[in-house]
């Protein structure tokens, strides 16, 4: 197909009414992107800073009676946690 060179100019093209609805709300385009990122990051921020679930009655008393069998139990060493040496006799 063979085009003249005024075909080319500047406002002669086919894309002209699509440009024009671009660059009318090309502000609108440019702002969505930061908007959409803090939108998601709040979104993010929210859900990993929910409260742990609260754990149903069979998982507390589970977890309750491992507890008082802890207390049960004798300690595993002769010497101290907190890093003294046991005195010696």
């Amino acid at each position: 197909m063979f085009l003249n060179r005024w075909a080319l100019r500047r406002g002669r093209t086919r894309c002209r009414p699509y440009r024009r609805r671009v660059e009318k709300y090309a502000w609108v385009l440019w702002l969505a992107v930061p908007v959409a990122a803090t939108v998601l990051v709040a979104l993010w921020s929210w859900w990993r800073g929910r409260p742990e679930r609260r754990p149903t009655t069979p998982e507390s008393m589970l977890a309750h009676a491992e507890y008082l069998n802890a207390l049960t139990h004798s300690p595993r060493g002769t010497h101290r946690v907190s890093g003294y040496a046991a005195p010696r006799e």
